[in-house]
């Protein structure tokens, strides 16, 4: 009996890192394209996803998912929270993201994080694939799901949503990838 006891009160007291799903209420997405003297030098999408927690609370996931060169994937995330009209940043920032097609297991999820110059906002090194696979599948309106986990945090929710992007934004980060592309082959056959 003992032994049941302690099993019970161990499984009790131990950290649980549970998540729920839930669907976007509202998401915005918008392109972020970098330029310097040779061209093209980095393409992404900054994200504002909202989950109505009730009548007056609302949760907005702030995040982008860039590429560098096709080099280097980076991201950076945080979330913001309304109540009553009132926005309050979440402090400190998350210890964990990351973002997957919803039919995919392969996900973004940096190794490490440091904090950004927004208070709140974490950085993270993703791998270039994986980003450009994710940049896709949002472009192409893929269903997407992502979370942040928090410090002290046992449960923390899957945010499920699909783009809507204009034809000119889809076109412009095209656009923006073909160009990289072609950057990287210059650049590779320079060296």
């Amino acid at each position: 009996m003992k032994k049941i006891a302690a099993l019970l009160l161990a499984l009790w007291t131990a950290p649980v890192f549970a998540q729920t799903v839930v669907n976007a209420d509202t998401v915005k997405i918008a392109h972020a394209i970098s330029r310097d003297e040779l061209g093209v030098k980095s393409c992404g999408l900054n994200f504002v996803v909202g989950v109505m927690e009730g009548k007056n609370k609302a949760t907005l996931y702030d995040f982008s998912v860039n590429i560098w060169n096709f080099a280097q994937g980076m991201v950076k995330a945080g979330s913001h929270t309304y109540l009553n009209a009132k926005s309050k940043t979440r402090i400190p920032g998350p210890q964990l993201f990351w973002i997957a097609k919803r039919d995919d297991s392969a996900a973004i999820r940096p190794d490490s994080y440091i904090k950004a110059e927004t208070p709140g906002f974490v950085l993270g090194d993703a791998n270039a694939l994986a980003v450009t696979q994710v940049l896709m599948g949002v472009i192409e309106g893929v269903p997407m799901q992502f979370s942040l986990q928090y410090p002290g945090e046992r449960i923390s929710p899957v945010v499920t949503f699909r783009s809507s992007m204009t034809s000119d934004d889809r076109d412009a980060m095209h656009e923006c990838l073909g160009a990289l592309i072609k950057r990287m082959k210059t650049e590779g056959a320079s060296e």
